[in-house]
């Protein structure tokens, strides 16, 4: 059986890990997600007018399902076991509205693996480390991003770029074509 503490503590790490997501869904839109986007290193250029319009809605829909987690991270306090089934569900709704993404093939996916580096370099640089080290998460060579999270080019920017390398990897990862933890092709 799994113990309260644990619960609260894959809650926190998973909802922590959706935070920037929503934080871009809450500004302006569409331009807060596009922006946020744009950071994880999707080709705006990709994106047309449709598809950004439509995107305005599932920002919209990011923002509302993240709220009952939102309340739970500003309490600082573990939840009473009859909140858990609440904060799970509305987990599971901020996912299914992050899969909306995929209006946009393969953009759903790529931004929860940007996410999930992200939250791995800030919030559990030894798990990420173990992970890395396991070939479970393939990261940039130095100089793309850079595993210190700097590149030799530096800035924001950079950091994205090498975030966006291995959100690319772990999504080659659920390929068939993949094989012992070496990603194939480019």
């Amino acid at each position: 059986m799994v113990s309260q503490s644990t619960t609260q503590a894959l809650l926190t790490g998973v909802a922590r890990m959706l935070e920037p997501l929503v934080v871009a869904a809450q500004k302006e839109q569409p331009a807060g997600l596009l922006r946020f986007t744009a950071d994880a290193g999707f080709d705006l250029d990709d994106i047309e007018a449709d598809d950004a319009a439509q995107l305005t809605g599932i920002a919209a829909a990011i923002d509302d399902a993240y709220t009952p987690l939102h309340a739970f991270l500003e309490t600082r306090q573990p939840p009473s076991p009859t909140l858990f089934p609440t904060l799970i569900e509305a987990l599971g709704s901020v996912l299914e509205a992050v899969r909306g993404l995929d209006v946009l093939p393969g953009l759903g996916r790529l931004l929860l693996d940007y996410l999930l580096i992200r939250y791995l370099r800030r919030y559990q640089r030894g798990l990420l480390g173990f992970l890395e080290l396991t070939g479970v998460i393939i990261l940039p060579p130095p100089g793309v991003g850079g595993r210190s999270g700097r590149s030799t080019a530096g800035g924001p920017a950079a950091v994205a770029a090498g975030e966006l390398w291995a959100a690319r990897r772990l999504v080659r990862r659920s390929r068939p074509d993949h094989a012992g933890g070496v990603p194939l092709g480019p």
